[in-house]
């Protein structure tokens, strides 16, 4: 009788050879889940950080540039761009003012036949009394295409 319950599981094992391999799987499963439950969470200690016046804060100075590669571009609901475009934005702030340059320059020639190239500057600068606050700006953008001589410009500001 053992005998023929050997031959049973053989016949098993060699019916479904991915058997032993699928319980090995499972026992590594488990014991890397009860690894990480096991693990000890770690976060950041902020009882270190000071306290910046709002003085240093108004007076730091940050600045990024950021690179975006995009299929198309549109405006408002109005489509650009359906070609491949490059929009570049470089920022910088400091004391309450921000500058910020961004571009948008299409890749290839779209299919009505264009090829638009975006640049627009915003300078803000914010004013804040007690609970109010005020942050007038002006922008300046043009637009042109690169495949024909139609160039616009506009200058907005706004409070």
């Amino acid at each position: 009788m053992t005998l023929d319950l050997h031959q049973t599981a053989m016949r098993r094992c060699r019916r479904a050879p991915t058997l032993g391999r699928t319980r090995g799987l499972i026992v590594i499963d488990l014991t890397l889940l009860t690894f990480v439950a096991c693990a000890p969470a770690v976060a950041q200690d902020t009882s270190r950080v000071l306290a910046i016046s709002p003085q240093a804060k108004e007076r730091r100075i940050s600045y990024g540039v950021e690179i975006a590669f995009g299929s198309g571009h549109a405006d408002r609901g109005f489509i650009l761009s359906d070609r491949p475009v490059v929009q570049p934005v470089l920022w910088l702030s400091g004391s309450g003012a921000e500058l910020s340059v961004w571009g948008n320059f299409t890749l290839a020639e779209t299919t009505d036949g264009s090829r638009p190239e975006i640049l627009e500057m915003e300078l803000t600068r914010e004013h804040e009394w007690r609970h109010f606050s005020v942050a007038p700006a002006i922008r300046m953008f043009s637009y042109h295409d690169a495949l024909s001589p139609f160039r616009t410009r506009s200058i907005e500001g706004w409070l």
